[in-house]
Order: structure tokens, then sequence, then C-alpha cells
């Protein structure tokens, strides 16, 4: 039977003490050392975020634990496994019926008791917490930026994103061209040929009103702070009927 050790860290995530990939093994060795679970095999995920179950070393600890190869899964912290309330109930619940002991280490959790079972789920709760916390700072953020003018997608064919403004690019003289011979009523097709731009990317440029000096936000239309590459009068003439 084997002990296995799952280790995570995000791409957003600092990689420091005791946090860092290499620093989750040790110290998870360490642990199943003082406890005499035997060798462990570590499984991680690096670059994963834990807001899902979709993590190809979660899944292989999942597939062993499922076939009945694992007494002991060991995690630094519970929001390695997730920081989902419903996932962490759901991967307790799947390593219980498999005769899976759970371990967090630094959250000295024992899964064997009623009390250490009520500690999981209050523990769930935060990470559950902190997880949507942190999404409602980052929405904040994008709408702050978005009234600032400032775009916070990639950038669209013509322009390059520097320190969050829009910049013209190489690019911006074939945007140009591209509605000047729409406007003409050349073909979208034909348009591809002579500018070597793809149908779709063509058919993109033409819908989008980037090009008027707008940012996109949820459906809508906001000012921009970069510099338009067509005029209003072009954007209409190369969009009639």
């Amino acid at each position: 039977m084997l002990t296995m050790a799952y280790c995570r860290v995000s791409t957003d995530e600092q990689a420091e003490e005791g946090f860092s990939m290499d620093g989750q093994a040790d110290r998870l060795r360490s642990y199943a050392h003082l406890r005499e679970l035997g060798e462990v095999t570590v499984v991680d995920d690096p670059g994963y975020s834990g807001k899902n179950l979709e993590r190809p070393g979660l899944q292989r600890v999942l597939t062993a634990a499922k076939a009945g190869h694992v007494a002991h899964v060991l995690v630094w912290r519970l929001d390695r496994l997730s920081r989902n309330l419903a996932d962490l109930i759901l991967l307790a619940d799947t390593f219980g019926e498999h005769g899976v002991a759970l371990h967090s280490v630094q959250e000295h959790l024992d899964l064997s008791s009623a009390a250490g079972r009520m500690f999981y789920n209050i523990l769930g709760t935060f990470a559950q917490f902190f997880r949507e916390q942190l999404v409602e700072v980052v929405k904040m953020g994008n709408e702050r930026a978005i009234r600032e003018g400032r775009h916070i997608n990639r950038p669209k064919f013509g322009y390059s994103l520097v320190d969050g403004l829009l910049v013209p690019n190489q690019d911006a003289v074939v945007v140009r061209e591209i509605f000047r011979l729409r406007a003409e009523r050349v073909s979208q097709r034909a348009i591809e040929e002579r500018t070597g731009v793809k149908f779709s990317t063509v058919s993109s440029i033409l819908r989008s009103r980037l090009y008027l000096g707008e940012i996109p936000h949820n459906g809508e239309w906001f000012p921009g702070r970069h510099e338009p590459l067509v005029s209003p009068e072009e954007f209409a003439a190369a969009n009639r009927g």
C-alpha cells in the first residue's frame, strides 16, 4: 500500500519557504518518517490552481486510491487539494470510501474522528472564502481598469499591450487597409487573399469597436485610452449593408 504526498503550487503563488514544491515534499517526507508511514511517493501539480479537480497529479492520486493501492495521502495544507468546499468534501468522502487516511500536516488534520471531520469542513469553508474573496478583488481590479480606459484582455491584431494600454504596432497599417478595402465593397475572402490575414480574423477586425478607441467589458463598449486605428466614418463604411 502506498503513502502518496500531493504537492501543488499555482503560477500566481510565491514559491516561498515551505510553500514551494520542494519545500512541501520535504516536509511531507519528514511527517511520514516520524509516523512510520513508509516510503513516500510524491505526486505534484506545478502551475495548476486549486479551483477544480481537473489536474493530472490529483487524478493520478484518485485513480490509485480508487484502485485500492493507497493507505495514506499527505498534503501540506488543505488548499493544496482544493479551494472549493464541495470538492474538498467530495475528496474526503472518496478517500474515506476507499480506506485512505488523509493527513494535512500544517492543520494537524485527522479524519478518523467526528471532530476531525467537522474541522475539515470548517477549514474547507475558509479555503472557499479566500478563493471567492480573491475573485472579488480581481473583479474590482478589472472594473477599475475599465473605468480608466485600460484593456484587460489579450491585445487584438494591430495592437500590442504595454503597461495595460494598447499601442499600435506594425500590423496597424494592415488593419487600416482591411477597413479601406471593405469600405470599397471588396469581399472578406478577397481581403484575406490580398492581406494574408485569415478570413475569420478579418471578420473579427471589421466587427470590433476596439479599432474606434473603445474597450469591451461584459458585452458592452467603453471609452478607451488607446489610439483608434479608424474613424467612425471609416468603421461605418466598412460595416454598411
